[in-house]
């Protein structure tokens, strides 16, 4: 994991660059944000908020590029608390992974987009995706399995991550979704 970190702060490092344009700091969010991750993995929780505290600066930077009050601006900023709820997760606080993620997922949800927006439309779905994600994964650790159903079934229901190989991407989706009925089945047998 440390080779990991490592790497990836070896590119974040060419934002110190003088040669580098100022544009390049929000091209480096999900840089950012996948080192704070690893850390928060590794057990390096301040150096994990360290760098989370740079994504969210280079979100910020991303947004600031988009009209205010734009979807897509509203959309770009809805990043940071998601990844908060994903830094929860794998620092093992499932309840406050669950909230934070469950208020991204309702956020989304609200957002009207127009139909012919195909571009916003699959942004918010991949939003929508990867914390219905974190909602399912969280409530299958807290035991709410009746929670956990209900998210995992939601998300096969949204349209396909634009990134991944989308057939792993499906059976981690219906893996999510057996890992829930199993654990109900489980605790109705108890």
């Amino acid at each position: 994991m440390s080779e990991a970190i490592a790497k990836r702060y070896s590119i974040v490092g060419l934002a110190d660059d003088e040669r580098v344009p100022s544009s390049l700091q929000p091209m480096l969010e999900d840089t950012w944000y996948s080192i704070a991750e690893l850390q928060m993995a590794s057990g390096q929780r301040a150096a994990a908020e360290r760098s989370f505290a740079a994504g969210v600066k280079a979100t910020e930077e991303a947004a600031a590029q988009q009209p205010e009050g734009s979807l897509r601006r509203t959309l770009t900023m809805l990043r940071p608390p998601g990844e908060r709820a994903s830094l929860a997760f794998q620092a093992g606080d499932y309840a406050a992974a669950l909230d934070k993620a469950t208020a991204v997922v309702n956020e989304v949800e609200r957002l009207q987009i127009d139909e012919n927006d195909t571009q916003m439309q699959q942004a918010r779905d991949d939003v929508r995706q990867w914390t219905l994600e974190i909602v399912a994964d969280s409530a299958i650790r807290l035991g709410r399995y009746d929670q956990a159903e209900a998210a995992a079934r939601r998300s096969l229901d949204v349209p396909p991550v634009n990134f991944g190989d989308p057939q792993a991407n499906k059976a981690s989706q219906h893996l999510r979704l057996a890992h829930a009925l199993a654990g109900r089945a489980g605790m109705r047998r108890h």
